[in-house]
């Protein structure tokens, strides 16, 4: 009888996922990841109704190498391997969801904020410093990032989902504004000077993602 009435909880559990919706009124929720040139990007959303909050992650990790030279200090003599770096993009999107448990074409939109950390600067040029990272945002020289950045960016997801919940994505961000903290009141760029916006049209194909994902 135990072993029965456990196949039968274990059939139920399993069956969860298959268990397709007739609406998208209600409360659930997302698990998945999605892949860009940002890296690695886990996913977990809440939805309710056609509302969908989501927070993820970009993940880089690179070897650090540093370059060697002779006594005089002009000739190189090759690298040598410093270490290995890890960082993380923490972020957090709000926006409307057209089909959120459903089957059908889905499409997502709304506002995304992105803490682009200085450990994740060093892992994704592969340095173990930050404070003299080239940017896109000066034409004339370097930016500190030691402090990281904050991006403020339009998205936009397109997506198809069978009746299981499972989906297949891509999301493509437009940024609209950048603040770098250790800049103080020079550090905010818009999309409406010149240099950021050559820089939001970069970052927009940087930041283009395909993912999966389940909704339960």
């Amino acid at each position: 009888m135990k072993k029965k009435l456990l196949g039968i909880a274990l059939c139920a559990l399993l069956s969860l996922p298959l268990a397709a919706r007739e609406s998208d009124s209600g409360l659930g929720f997302s698990l998945g990841a999605r892949f860009s040139v940002l890296g690695l990007e886990p996913t977990v959303s809440l939805l309710f109704n056609h509302l969908e909050v989501e927070a993820s992650a970009p993940l880089q990790s690179k070897h650090v190498y540093e370059t060697k030279y002779d006594t005089d200090g002009t000739t190189v003599l090759g690298q040598e391997l410093k270490g290995y770096t890890f960082g993380f993009a923490p972020e957090v999107s709000i926006g409307y969801n057209s089909k959120p448990f459903t089957s059908g074409w889905q499409n997502g939109f709304g506002f995304t904020a992105l803490w682009v950390t200085d450990n994740y600067l060093n892992a994704f040029m592969g340095t173990s410093d930050s404070s003299g990272i080239s940017s896109f945002l000066d034409s004339n020289g370097k930016v500190d990032f030691t402090q990281g950045a904050y991006l403020g960016s339009l998205y936009y997801r397109g997506a198809i989902q069978w009746k299981g919940g499972f989906s297949l994505y891509f999301r493509i961000t437009v940024p609209l504004a950048a603040y770098v903290p250790s800049m103080g009141d020079a550090g905010f760029y818009s999309i409406m000077e010149p240099e950021f916006a050559t820089a939001a049209v970069s970052a927009a194909f940087l930041g283009t993602a395909v993912g999966i994902r389940f909704t339960f």
